[in-house]
């Protein structure tokens, strides 16, 4: 268990923070981004 636990704490080093996390939800929907930025119908 200690190694699993020392495996975890060197792989957060790594980790990087999502930008843009409020949009995961509306991807998971389908909702379609050109250059980043919502596309609306027009």
């Amino acid at each position: 268990m200690a190694m699993v636990y020392k495996l975890a704490l060197e792989a957060e080093k790594t980790w990087v923070r999502l930008r843009g996390y409020r949009l995961i939800p509306l991807v998971i929907e389908g909702v379609k981004f050109h250059d980043g930025e919502l596309r609306t119908a027009a």
